[in-house]
């Protein structure tokens, strides 16, 4: 079992005052669901991000598309996240610094798919580690952009 991390960029206030003047405007509850879908499809970045999971005894891994938004170094990460709102999956906010010092330093002791291979051969069944994730900086990331909750 595991715990997910997401971040939401902050709306800016233009953006706020619009989707306000919309929904002021709007006769029906659709009428706001697709001005809202059409402002997602316009501004792709505003939409939730999957930063990564936490897994008991295993490091933090990070999800490979948080990569378009930032280096793969502490400093870089925590600097992405401080422009948003980073939530878990139980829906509680946390900082940037809580989710490096809970989340992701907490977990550095922990072990790759790798090390679990060496240790466990007989799970190692059709991919090799570096098929799911790749190290980046001593950093767990998954390999591909896909999701992988």
């Amino acid at each position: 079992m595991g715990t997910n991390v997401y971040f939401y960029k902050k709306l800016e206030e233009e953006t706020k005052n619009k989707i306000i003047a919309e929904v002021q405007k709007a006769n029906n509850f659709d009428e706001i669901k697709d001005y809202i879908s059409d402002l997602e499809y316009e501004h792709p970045e505003n939409k939730e991000i999957h930063v990564g999971k936490r897994s008991c005894g295993w490091k933090f891994l990070f999800a490979r598309e948080i990569l378009k938004f930032c280096e793969p170094t502490k400093e870089s990460i925590c600097n992405w996240l401080s422009t948003g709102i980073v939530q878990n999956e139980y829906g509680e906010i946390i900082t940037p610094e809580e989710f490096w010092k809970d989340y992701v330093k907490d977990d550095q002791k922990g072990i790759n798919l790798e090390e679990y291979y060496k240790e466990h051969p007989e799970e190692k069944h059709f991919y090799p580690a570096d098929f799911h994730e790749e190290m980046i900086n001593g950093f767990r990331f998954t390999k591909t952009e896909c999701d992988f909750c």
